[in-house]
């Protein structure tokens, strides 16, 4: 597992430890997006764009505050959680 203190940022702390959060609905989510991620690599800067967007919706439960998380380093820390945890099924360009 990627390690959440890793961060400068506490509002990234919060966001990764909310996200992965074990036994969680957004867990479950993350580790579905992840499974069935559309492309041939992962793109920290879309798959930041997901996480703002699953951060920031009222509904979604996140009792931080989004706009302060810095969304490139928490998107390469949720890249490299779920290939620590097995979801990554994305073929590296160059690792056949």
């Amino acid at each position: 597992m990627a390690n959440p203190d890793q961060f400068k940022n506490s509002e990234n702390d919060r966001a990764f430890r909310w996200l992965t959060a074990r036994g969680s609905m957004q867990a479950a989510q993350l580790e579905n997006a992840i499974r069935n991620y559309a492309h041939p690599v992962y793109d920290p800067a879309d798959v930041g764009q997901h996480l703002l967007k699953a951060l920031s919706q009222p509904m979604a439960g996140y009792t931080g505050d989004a706009t302060k998380v810095d969304i490139l380093p928490l998107a390469v820390a949720v890249i490299s959680h779920g290939i620590l945890m097995g979801w990554d099924v994305v073929v590296e360009i160059g690792k056949v």
